[in-house]
């Protein structure tokens, strides 16, 4: 049985079609297969009294958000003061502030993951952060916690952040918010 030109051709197409199909298919099955990760800021004044999310191991979160953990993607979370411990409490000033990634650690390593373009807000209003002197990594990694963070102040944490002056990030007077702290920022994840 002999083939005309026309039918071979059209074979060939159809052939041709169902492997790009086949192939984006199987493209779409992996990219939703990334792994989604919540993540969320910590804060908590010098006194202890305005806190969120300080206690997250009872499974619990101040305006958590969820991320893909795969490219890059923005992120903007914001703490609402109403909605946090310590609602009607006054705050003189920062004592830690840190976006914390959850389970980020069990699929990647600190070197495959980067947040960049950080930005701050107290109540509408934009705060100088130095980029330079911000901490992230797997910084918890003596508690087995598998936490990527982001250190932007904290009197106690591993980054230092607090340690000296001259390394704030962020002013620490300047966190005191009355109705939203929100930080935004680029999250890129690399295999």
């Amino acid at each position: 049985m002999r083939l005309s030109k026309f039918t071979k051709k059209g074979v060939a197409v159809a052939l041709a079609l169902s492997m790009v199909v086949v192939g984006n298919a199987g493209m779409t099955q992996k990219a939703s297969a990334a792994k989604k990760l919540k993540t969320y800021v910590m804060f908590a004044d010098e006194k202890w009294k305005v806190t969120a999310n300080m206690d997250t191991a009872n499974g619990k979160y101040d305006a958590p958000k969820t991320v893909t953990a795969k490219g890059s993607q923005n992120v903007s979370m914001t703490l609402k003061r109403s909605a946090i411990n310590g609602s009607g409490e006054s705050i003189t000033k920062a004592a830690v502030f840190c976006v914390d990634v959850v389970d980020a650690m069990k699929t990647y390593k600190a070197s495959q993951i980067k947040i960049s373009n950080v930005k701050i807000a107290v109540d509408g209003k934009a705060i100088k952060v130095k980029a330079n002197k911000l901490k992230q990594g797997y910084l918890e990694a003596d508690q087995k916690n598998n936490k990527y963070r982001l250190e932007i102040f904290n009197v106690y944490g591993k980054g230092q952040t607090a340690a000296k002056k001259a390394n704030y990030p962020v002013n620490p007077n300047k966190l005191k918010f009355k109705k939203t702290l929100k930080v935004s920022f680029k999250i890129t994840f690399k295999k």
